[in-house]
C-alpha cells in the first residue's frame, strides 16, 4: 500500500488575478506562495513523506522544493503537469465563462455527465482524459518507488480530476492544501481518503 499526499503549488500572480492557468502558462511562485510552500513543509515533515514527486511547471516544482525537507530527494514527472485547457489559457475567469459557459462548468463540476468535456485548442484535455493520465504516472511511481509516503506537487486541475475520479466531485482545492490517497498495488485501486 503507497501513501500518495498529493498537493496545489501555491499561489501565483495569476491565481491572484484570476487568469485560467494551465499547462502552457507557466508562472512562478509569488511572496505569497513562497510562504505557504514553506508552510506546508512543517505538514509534509509530520507526514513522513520520503520523497516528493513534481509536475515539471516552475509553479510546482518551486513548491516541491520549498515543502520537501529532504530537497535532494525531488523528482520531476512530465505527466504531472496541469490541465491543458486549449484556447482558455491565459483568459480571465469571466471571460472564460462568457466564452464557454458549459464548459467551465463541467471544469468546475466534473460529474461523470461532464467530465468529458474540453475547451477547443490543440491538445486541449478533459478532466477524465487528466485523471488517466496522473493515475497511471501513479501507478508506475508505486511500481518503481520503495518508499511508502510519498508527495505529489501539482496543479488544482489535476487535484480535482483525481478526486472526482475517486467519487470526490466538489472538494476545494486550494493552494497547497493536501488531499490524501491510497494505492493499493495488489488491487490497481486508487481511493481517496481526506482533506488533511
Amino acid at each position: 500500500m503507497k501513501n500518495f499526499y498529493v498537493f496545489r503549488h501555491g499561489q501565483t500572480d495569476m491565481n491572484v488575478l484570476n487568469i485560467w492557468q494551465g499547462s502552457k502558462i507557466n508562472t512562478e511562485l509569488n511572496a505569497t506562495g513562497k510562504r505557504q510552500a514553506l508552510e506546508l513543509k512543517e505538514k509534509i515533515l509530520l507526514l513522513d513523506v520520503e520523497a516528493i514527486y513534481s509536475s515539471p511547471l516552475v509553479r510546482a516544482l518551486q513548491t516541491a522544493m520549498l515543502a520537501n525537507p529532504s530537497p535532494y530527494a525531488t523528482y520531476v514527472k512530465q505527466d504531472l503537469c496541469e490541465c491543458n485547457f486549449g484556447d482558455a489559457e491565459g483568459l480571465d475567469f469571466n471571460e472564460v465563462e462568457a466564452s464557454y459557459p458549459e464548459i467551465t462548468y463541467a471544469m468546475f463540476h466534473p460529474t461523470p455527465d461532464q467530465w468529458n468535456k474540453k475547451f477547443p485548442g490543440e491538445g486541449s484535455e478533459s478532466k477524465k482524459e487528466v485523471f488517466e493520465r496522473v493515475r497511471a504516472t501513479l501507478k508506475d511511481i508505486a511500481s518503481q518507488s520503495n518508499c511508502t509516503s510519498i508527495g505529489i506537487s501539482t496543479h488544482a486541475a489535476v487535484m480535482s480530476s483525481l478526486l472526482a475520479g475517486t467519487g470526490h466531485y466538489t472538494t476545494p482545492v486550494p493552494n497547497c492544501c493536501v488531499a490524501h490517497f491510497t494505492y493499493d498495488e495488489n488491487k490497481d485501486e486508487l481511493r481517496f481518503v481526506k482533506m488533511l
